[in-house]
């Protein structure tokens, strides 16, 4: 109930085993970018047979013609694509020396991401503690007596509690002021690192166009040395040329079909992404298990005799009603009616795991549950549900109040500590 909407979503989508929709809408996305790129190369191909044929069809009249003039423009042209080569590889070079001068600057690309992730669990641990610290603080400013053994609480040890507690607690908020300002350093340093990584992509894919501009001169100044040692033989075979032309042809037809069976593939994999986004399919799923989820929760609510109307809508958002149909927020409760609705949730959710047959545990561990905030009929009302679970499950409780418990369960297990560690008694 603390986590944001979309952090509940995440938890839901991963008890109806509907979080694997977003492992694959990530994969349609990277096929349906691949594509893309693979129909703006074959554009690209088509582009480079038709400026082909285009040479082709010229180098056909060229060689009907049979003259000098033509063995003259051969040569020029040759010369252009070698021109055109020399200018695409030293391009090449440049593009290869920027890459290899930034990966230099990027040698730590595949720390910092992890690094940036411990140090945010670390500050998520420091925010805790503090939290902590001022709960105990709240406990000795709202106490005089122990509520455990009734004896006053001295001034003295009150205020040592106090100066003991904020020289914590200001050690720890030192330590996440540091803890923020390196976070920030270090989100810094992965934004220059994924620019950087963008910048050598980008560099990467001006080396692949050029390098397909050289091979394409090569064939090129191939095929006009060829034309040139056949107007110079006088063994000119226009029919030679016109089978070259038409393969060119086919080349070019073959990758019109090619691009038009692409585009259906990319037209799939749009409605396919569409499907796969929080609005289509897990948001039917969702809707679907909407119902059972709110009548799961409300039952065990009314099992613990806690009667109120709670209900999560398909943003996860909830809406509690109570007494006479009032609208409520989950902190307008007591702590002993919050921790009635977070154990309802958790055997709501159990059970919606099992219906959903992808965790199907016989197993259910609870660590001081009864020694928080529940009062004595939440104590009676959730044993007793506890004890509806029969042979269906193996229930283990954590407590310290041993008294109290003794007579509620069939079966104890005694721990006490001995030089630091907790021995069975």
């Amino acid at each position: 109930m603390k986590l944001t909407a979309k952090d509940r979503r995440l938890v839901v989508e991963n008890l109806l085993d509907i979080d694997v929709f977003s492992v694959m809408n990530t994969i349609v996305r990277t096929r349906l970018q691949m594509a893309k790129e693979y129909i703006k190369d074959i554009d690209h191909k088509v582009d480079i047979v038709k400026s082909k044929v285009e040479e082709k069809e010229k180098l056909i009249k060229t060689l009907l013609k049979k003259s000098s003039e033509s063995i003259e423009s051969y040569k020029n042209e040759i010369e252009e694509s070698q021109k055109q080569i020399q200018e695409g590889q030293s391009d090449i070079t440049k593009y290869q020396e920027n890459i290899a001068h930034l990966l230099e600057k990027v040698t730590d690309k595949n720390e910092v991401p992890s690094r940036l992730l411990k140090m945010e669990g670390l500050e998520t641990q420091l925010k805790g503690k503090i939290k902590t610290i001022e709960k105990s603080v709240k406990f000795y400013e709202e106490n005089d007596t122990c509520p455990s053994c009734k004896q006053d609480i001295q001034e003295h040890h009150k205020e040592c509690v106090f100066m003991e507690k904020a020289a914590e607690k200001k050690e720890v908020e030192d330590g996440i002021t540091e803890l923020v300002e390196s976070i920030e350093n270090t989100e810094k340093r992965l934004a220059d690192i994924n620019i950087i990584l963008n910048t050598i992509a980008g560099f990467e894919v001006h080396i692949n166009e050029k390098q397909n501009q050289i091979n394409s001169s090569q064939r090129y100044i191939e095929k006009m040395q060829k034309s040139i040692e056949g107007v110079q033989c006088e063994g000119t075979d226009t029919e030679e040329s016109k089978k070259e032309l038409n393969e060119l042809i086919g080349e070019g037809k073959g990758y019109i079909v090619d691009r038009k069976e692409r585009v259906e593939d990319k037209h799939y994999y749009e409605i396919a992404s569409a499907l796969l986004k929080d609005s289509g399919i897990k948001a039917k799923i969702i809707k679907h298990y909407l119902p059972i989820m709110n009548k799961l929760i409300n039952k065990y609510l009314a099992d613990m005799d806690f009667f109120c109307q709670f209900d999560l809508d398909e943003n996860f958002d909830e809406t509690i009603k109570s007494r006479h149909r009032d609208e409520f927020t989950y902190h307008s409760f007591s702590e002993g009616e919050r921790l009635r609705i977070d154990l309802s949730l958790l055997l709501a959710w159990r059970e919606i795991a099992r219906m959903k047959n992808s965790v199907n545990c016989n197993l259910l561990i609870l660590d001081e549950v009864f020694d928080s905030s529940l009062d004595g009929v939440g104590t009676e009302e959730f044993l007793k549900l506890l004890t509806s679970f029969g042979s269906r499950a193996n229930i283990f409780v954590i407590s310290h109040k041993s008294d109290s418990m003794t007579d509620k369960f069939q079966n104890h297990i005694m721990f006490e500590k001995k030089n630091n560690f907790s021995r069975i008694k």
